[in-house]
């Protein structure tokens, strides 16, 4: 992931980090899910503040997280 001594760039670098941290694992997988097919990880990573604050409003809307 080197470019003569350089970075190629922050997802190369991000790459680096999951591969070295995967070497700790006996069995790994990666599933990639297109952000469009999975709307509401992504309105919960974007809004992770908001949620966290009101999840006792949010259990009725999202039933796995009165658990």
């Amino acid at each position: 992931m080197k470019n003569g001594g350089n970075s190629i760039g922050v997802a190369a670098a991000i790459y680096e980090e999951c591969s070295f941290l995967c070497q700790s694992f006996v069995n790994v997988k990666f599933d990639h899910c297109p952000r469009e097919a999975n709307q509401v990880a992504h309105l919960l990573a974007c809004n992770s503040n908001v949620f966290v604050t009101n999840r006792w409003q949010l259990a009725g809307i999202f039933p796995f997280l009165s658990s």
